[in-house]
Order: structure tokens, then C-alpha cells, then sequence
């Protein structure tokens, strides 16, 4: 006789036991192999190589309309540190070609819509208003308020209204005058290393901040197992006084200077272990506001420097600064800026959570299954749950499936995706969960439930608790652990709930709204225990 593996038998006994049940013979539904979940492509992003080739032949003084500036009550005049920013004089607003706009960041975001251009503003938790302009998915113009005084939007907004829609339309009219400034500093360092090592990437900074004006070589977050390294090569663009001046008045006076290809070039050993290279970017430059285009190259040591000076200075003599296509440089307000798809792009930490919009997939027709088949395919427990939460949390919620965020009542190491309800001002989030053969008392859940009450939703057992959903704002998430007793085999139903700051609202915290709206939560839990699970 043939013999008959471990897993057939106890299939086969789990036949014969359930064949019969105490609800007069009907068999509980058999359990559902887990489904697999299709996660969208994401949108395209464009190529930001492309993007900031474009952006360097921005000049940024352009951005700050003088009519505006008049309007505004304030003097004209305009200062600038690199050839990629431009502020009003007297602390007036700054204009930045290229600055860091990610994901996460445009999430806490009010979105606005200026004259059918996508763009962003920065809540008052910064102190400081920001208007974005995404030109990719990481990254955007910015127009940002000096931080000294109180935040106030109103001279951002002003200079954002006037020139999203030219450059959407007419991105030309922001060319240089003068366009030798612009020209793509990674470009230029990158023909000068030639290939890098492997593991080795040019990026537009030398800190963790984006730059048009500097460029540096790191060893990426694969090579050097964890975030990304910089290695001290970079080349930097600022405008300064002429090298001759800095020799003579400029404190710079004990510093060497050599002559590298035709040019001199000042040394300088800085307190640590790399040395710093300056030369005036090309030779006749006609002095504004007593500055010049200066290039700063870095490298860990200065014979390093004096190499990496040999390739620069003839490569940056002779570089060809950009040019403006008629390629739009923002977003039309029909286009996505984000690389999420649909209500996905509501979802905090979207670029971790692997998230894809609700597909519709049938619930559960009898409630001995909804965990069974919720574990399986989270799909399920958005079309069930649906109706339900956008009744008593929110008509306008949508739902999507994710992994778990961190901090959340489950990892996902035991809950591998759950059901995520999220709305365009990103105020209130609803979460449903199922864990298949897992009891309310498991002590894997220990150390999760630790705090809270025992209490019951609609007949069934259930540990609730809350918590905090922002850093520093007590009872802004409600949970509850709801233990499925009409199953022949014990789970869990997980309803999370949590207030977050409204991004229309502008202020960073959690709003009484909001705060009010989770006052709901226990009303929530228990018409989806009994709908979902079946009153006891």
C-alpha cells in the first residue's frame, strides 16, 4: 500500500471532522490559498538626468517676476549665492532651480492647483512657507519665504501664480542672459572622472540635500550595505569675489596657489582630512555685485585634488552650458507627479508599502469565512468593509491594499497585507486586517497587547487600545483586536483607525475634526464585527 503523506492525512481527517458540524451538517468552508496580489508598475517618472539638464539653463532670478516684487511693496534687487538661486533683497523670497520634493514630503503637503499646474505648499510646522513646483517625482522649483518672521504664504504664492503656467507653456522665457553659468555640474565631473568604480554613483550633493550647484561621487546604499557614502570627490558652482581678491582681502592670503591648465588654482587643507580646490570658473568673467562663477573641487587628500583640478579645469573651460527645449518643466494638473497609482498616492510611506488600489474581489458570503479568505486576499475585506467605513468614517475614503506601516498593531511578518481606507486630505485612515489560526491570547500578541482592554464588539472578544498615529499627539489612533468565535478555528479581525494632520489645513498637527472623527471608532469596530464576522 502506497503510503500516504503527513499533510494528506490531516487533510483527509479535516474532512471527516467537519463533514458533520453542529449547524445541521453544513460544512464550514474550506480555507483559501492566499491570492496573488498584482501590484501596479507605478507611473513613470521622467528623466531626471534630462530634468536637471534642463533646469540648469533656468536662470533663477527669472522666477521672481519684478512686478510682483513692486507689487509687494518691496525693492527689486536680487542676490544670489550659486547660478541656482535667487533671493529678493532684504530677506525677501528665494527662488531654488532644483531642490528635494520626494514622496513622503509632498504626502504632509496641501496640493494646489495654480493655473492648471500641479504644486505643493509646506505646512507650518517648518515655519517656513514653501511653494514646490514638481519637475519629477523627487525633486521641484521651489519658492520659499525667508524664515526670518512669522509663516506667511502670501509673497510665495504670489511669485508661484505668476510663473507656473509659463513654465509649462513657455519655458524659454526663463533662459540666462548670460548662459555660461548654465552648465550640468555632474555632466562636467562626470567627463572629468571618466567611468567610476563599481558601486559608485555621481549625484547632484555632497550632503543629503539635492543641489544643482555641486556634485558629488558616493558609494551607493547597496555597496556600502546601508545608506549611501560620500566619498569627498565633488565639484561645486557659488558665486564669490574673483580669486584675485580673496588672495589679497579675502583671508586667503597664506593659502598656496598653483597654476593647473592654464588657470591658478588656491589650495586649501582643510581641518579634516580632505582638501579643498578654488579657481574662477572662466577666465573674463564680468563681475556681478563684485562676484564671479567660482568652481570648488574636493577630494580627500590634495594630491587627490591637484589630479582631480588637471581634468576639471580644462573640462569646465570649455563646457557647453544647456539649453531650453519647449519640453514643459512642471506638472498640468491631469498629470500624475508621483510614481504611486490612484488612492495609492494618499498612502503614507507609499514607496515602502508596495500598495495597489482595491480591486473589487467578492467578500465572503458566509462570515465563518470572512478571516479565512480576508488572510488570503485582503481584497476581500475592502469590498466587504467598504460600505461600512465610508458610512461612518468618511464618504470620500478609498480603499487600497498595503503591507502594514511600522509601529502598527501587526508586522508583516504576521499580517502580510491588510485593507487600507485613505482620503485626498490624508486627515483619517482606516485599517482592516484578518490573521487566520491566531487566538486573542496568542503570546505572540503579547507585547502587543499588553495595554489594552478587554471589551467585546458586537458579541465577539476583542483587546482594544490606543495609541499615538503622530509623534507627540496621544489617543490620535484607536485598535482593536477582535477575536473571530463563529470559526471552527480561532483568528482575528484587525480595525485600526487613526487621526492625521489634514494637509489643506496647512498646520502639521491633528485637527479637532479629526480627532472628532475618531470618536467613531468603537461604532466602527462593532457594525463591521457584526457585518463582517456575525452577531453573536
Amino acid at each position: 500500500m502506497k503510503r500516504t503523506s503527513l499533510a494528506a492525512a490531516l487533510a483527509l481527517l479535516a474532512v471527516l471532522v467537519t463533514a458533520c458540524t453542529p449547524d445541521g451538517g453544513r460544512p464550514a468552508p474550506t480555507s483559501p490559498s492566499p491570492t496573488q496580489r498584482v501590484i501596479p508598475a507605478g507611473n513613470p517618472d521622467r528623466d531626471q538626468a534630462a530634468v536637471r539638464r534642463q533646469l540648469a539653463a533656468v536662470d533663477p532670478c527669472a522666477l521672481l517676476d519684478p512686478r510682483i516684487t513692486t507689487g509687494l511693496g518691496r525693492k527689486p534687487g536680487l542676490i544670489s549665492a550659486t547660478p541656482f538661486d535667487c533671493r529678493v533683497q532684504d530677506e525677501g523670497v528665494q527662488a531654488v532651480s532644483y531642490a528635494d520634493s520626494t514622496a513622503s514630503q509632498r504626502h504632509g503637503q496641501e496640493r494646489l492647483d495654480l493655473g492648471g499646474v500641479v504644486a505643493y505648499r509646506s505646512t507650518k510646522a517648518t515655519g517656513r512657507c514653501t511653494i514646490s513646483l514638481p519637475v519629477d517625482f523627487d525633486h521641484a522649483i521651489t519658492l520659499a519665504q525667508d524664515p526670518v518672521g512669522a509663516y506667511d504664504c502670501t509673497q510665495p504664492e504670489a511669485y508661484a501664480k505668476t510663473v507656473a503656467p509659463r513654465l509649462r507653456d513657455d519655458p524659454a522665457s526663463f533662459a540666462r542672459k548670460d548662459p555660461r553659468p548654465g552648465v550640468s555640474v555632474c555632466d562636467v565631473l562626470s567627463s572629468a572622472l571618466g567611468p567610476l568604480p563599481a558601486g559608485q554613483v555621481l549625484a547632484p550633493r555632497t550632503s543629503f540635500t539635492g543641489s544643482l550647484a555641486e556634485c558629488g561621487v558616493w558609494r551607493d546604499a547597496a555597496a556600502s550595505g546601508g545608506a549611501p557614502v560620500y566619498t569627498r570627490q565633488a565639484l561645486t558652482l557659488a558665486y564669490r569675489k574673483p580669486l584675485a581678491e580673496l588672495r589679497t582681502g579675502g583671508g586667503w592670503q597664506d593659502s598656496e596657489v598653483r597654476p593647473i591648465a592654464g588657470t591658478e588654482v588656491l589650495f586649501w587643507k582643510d581641518s579634516g582630512a580632505g582638501c579643498t580646490l578654488l579657481w574662477d570658473a572662466w577666465p573674463n568673467q564680468t563681475p556681478v555685485r563684485d562676484r564671479v562663477v567660482q568652481a570648488q573641487a574636493e577630494a580627500a587628500t590634495c594630491a587627490d585634488a591637484s589630479a582631480l583640478a588637471q581634468k576639471l579645469v580644462p573640462v569646465l573651460a570649455k563646457a557647453a552650458p544647456q539649453t531650453l527645449a519647449k519640453t514643459p518643466l512642471v506638472y498640468s494638473a491631469t498629470e500624475p507627479d508621483l510614481a504611486a497609482v490612484g488612492a495609492c498616492s494618499h498612502v503614507v510611506d507609499q514607496d515602502l508599502r508596495q500598495c495597489a488600489p482595491a480591486t473589487g474581489a467578492a467578500a465572503a458570503s458566509d462570515p465563518r469565512q470572512t478571516v479565512t479568505l480576508g488572510a488570503a486576499d485582503a481584497d476581500t475585506l475592502c469590498t466587504a468593509a467598504a460600505p461600512t467605513v465610508r458610512r461612518i468614517a468618511g464618504s470620500s475614503l478609498e480603499a487600497v491594499t498595503a503591507v502594514p506601516p511600522g509601529g502598527g498593531a501587526f508586522d508583516s511578518g504576521v499580517l502580510p497585507v491588510l485593507c487600507e481606507f485613505v482620503e485626498p486630505s490624508h486627515s483619517v485612515v482606516v485599517r482592516i486586517g484578518a490573521v487566520a489560526d491566531l487566538p486573542l491570547n496568542s503570546k505572540l500578541l503579547l507585547t502587543k497587547t499588553r495595554t489594552a482592554r478587554d471589551t467585546e464588539f458586537a458579541g465577539h472578544s476583542a483587546k482594544a487600545s490606543a495609541g499615538e498615529a503622530v509623534r507627540g499627539a496621544p489617543d490620535t489612533r484607536r485598535t482593536a483586536l477582535i477575536a473571530d468565535t463563529t470559526a471552527e478555528t480561532p483568528g482575528l479581525l484587525l480595525v485600526e483607525m487613526s487621526a492625521l494632520p489634514d494637509r489643506g489645513q496647512g498646520t502639521g498637527t491633528v485637527s479637532p475634526a479629526a480627532r472628532e472623527r475618531l470618536n467613531g471608532f468603537d461604532k466602527l469596530a462593532t457594525a463591521l464585527s457584526e457585518e463582517l464576522l456575525g452577531a453573536r
